[in-house]
């Protein structure tokens, strides 16, 4: 047991250490200028499994399947989404896996393609 906390402990130490090297900011002047795009486009995958399990329990995002395949159930079993998926994998993948920085305008574009899918998610 001891072994475990020392682990989690030592690992809360690291990821508290973190730090994107441009501060995490965003645009200056911009009205969201303290959001880290990339880091914002990464991490939606949360808010949109929360959006889908309030419509559909059951389908979410396990640890053990990407967020590829995710999006893909989504793509299924929600067809008016569908249209969105494609972009929206391609614009996660940018942003998680690459050294690519996200620009005000695309992240402007991912926003809307999120507040499309929600949308289209629960009409």
């Amino acid at each position: 047991m001891h072994v475990l906390s020392s682990l989690w402990q030592r690992q809360k130490e690291c990821v508290e250490k973190l730090e994107p090297m441009d501060k995490g900011l965003g645009d200056p002047g911009y009205e969201n200028s303290s959001t880290h795009y990339n880091t914002s486009i990464a991490k939606s995958y949360f808010a949109l499994e929360q959006q889908v399990m309030s419509v559909r329990p059951d389908l979410r995002h396990y640890k053990f399947r990407s967020i590829r395949e995710f999006v893909g159930a989504i793509k299924q079993e929600f067809p008016k989404v569908s249209p969105y998926c494609d972009k929206y994998i391609e614009l996660y993948e940018l942003a998680r896996f690459s050294n690519y920085k996200c620009t005000q305008q695309e992240f402007n574009e991912f926003f809307d393609l999120c507040k499309n899918m929600l949308n289209a998610l629960h009409n």
